[in-house]
């Protein structure tokens, strides 16, 4: 196959472009524009390319007949847990690693050194040696969070990000929106081939922005912010959706909280049926995993004043059964409101919520500020 690059039919350039060539299509046989004897270009097929996830990983390794070394996989979704406002890589690795650990419950030495070959944060140096990088992303919240972290280690190893081009893979057909690139396969790559465009300084100013605003630990920030408007409005809409973590005023549930307990009721009591219905109740942007919602469940279980009853195994969801109690059936009638009840242990970004500090509460689509 013959690689295909957009030009612009009046100069011989890129349409957009003013510096960088990029072929969309560089499968098997690339052809290499060249600009003052320098080549400038990127090839898809010896960039190398930073992707969210294992399964993402795999399908675009097939697609583009890539080697394992040219996948960086960024080690955790990154739209969970403690994401603390903090220029220190170590500090950063120790809290996320900490929150794995804990939400792994049948991976309980969980390390980021089990990504010691491919993983990004533990191969951060290469992004300064490489020629041309891509990330790619779908419209969901970790995947934009993805871009955001990746615009973050470049400026904190003063890397260049002109060798960093993004492809933007939000839908498979116009009514079938991408939220992660996991859920594609090599075949939807193949086929769709969304084209990679360089990072303009406009993009990358709004993701450092992006990153200030999930990682600030002051909710006010995540209101000013959804209340704005963004140029890069897939990544707004993805980031306004954290809007709904937060404790709801009348039940004092969060949203994945709220569907779970509901599901319970209405799905349960097989833990890995009330997940399955939870995950797929909503094409929200702000998706989460299997991993994630199960650790939510047995919380709900372990409160002072429990929210669901469980039996069976607390580490394996295909051989745990939960059901609803008497006051998780008040909380979700809005009788009775969990925070009040059982505090709150809970992070929202760089937001950590418990009963030592002021709890934010949500109204509808809205933040209550002080």
């Amino acid at each position: 196959m013959v690689s295909h690059c957009r030009l612009d039919p009046a100069s011989g350039r890129n349409a957009g472009t003013p510096s960088l060539r990029i072929c969309t299509a560089t499968w098997f046989n690339p052809a290499v524009w060249l600009e003052d004897g320098v080549a400038d270009v990127i090839d898809l097929n010896r960039a190398i390319h930073i992707v969210g996830g294992d399964s993402a990983a795999g399908s675009l390794r097939v697609a583009l007949h890539l080697s394992h070394d040219q996948v960086l996989v960024n080690e955790d979704l990154l739209s969970c847990g403690p994401a603390p406002a903090t220029a220190d890589l170590g500090v950063w690795r120790s809290a996320r690693e900490s929150y794995l650990r804990e939400i792994h419950v049948e991976w309980p030495d969980f390390s980021f050194d089990e990504y010691a070959a491919n993983g990004l944060l533990m191969n951060a140096e290469r992004l300064g040696h490489e020629q041309s990088i891509v990330v790619w992303a779908g419209q969901g919240l970790p995947d934009q969070l993805l871009l955001a972290w990746v615009v973050f280690l470049f400026d904190r190893l003063n890397r260049d990000l002109s060798k960093l081009a993004v492809v933007h893979f939000e839908k498979l057909l116009p009514t079938q929106n991408v939220l992660s690139l996991g859920e594609v396969s090599a075949e939807n790559i193949r086929d769709y081939r969304p084209a990679p465009h360089p990072l303009n300084p406009e993009e990358a100013e709004e993701l450092r922005r992006l990153w200030k605003v999930y990682t600030s630990d002051d909710p006010a920030t995540l209101s000013t912010y959804v209340a704005g408007s963004s140029p890069m409005p897939t990544a707004h809409r993805a980031v306004g959706e954290l809007v709904h973590r937060y404790p709801d005023v009348r039940s004092g549930l969060g949203v994945w909280d709220e569907r779970l307990l509901r599901y319970t009721l209405d799905k349960g009591p097989a833990a890995v049926r009330v997940i399955g219905y939870t995950m797929g109740s909503s094409r929200s942007l702000d998706w989460q995993g299997d991993t994630y919602l199960f650790h939510r469940l047995i919380g709900m279980a372990a409160a002072r004043s429990p929210l669901i009853s469980l039996t069976g195994s607390r580490t394996t969801m295909r051989t745990c059964e939960v059901k609803p109690t008497s006051f998780g059936q008040d909380v979700l009638a809005g009788n009775a409101n969990n925070v009040h009840e059982n505090g709150i242990d809970d992070w929202i970004g760089g937001v950590h919520l418990s009963a030592e500090s002021h709890v934010t509460f949500r109204s509808g689509d809205s933040l209550i500020l002080r």
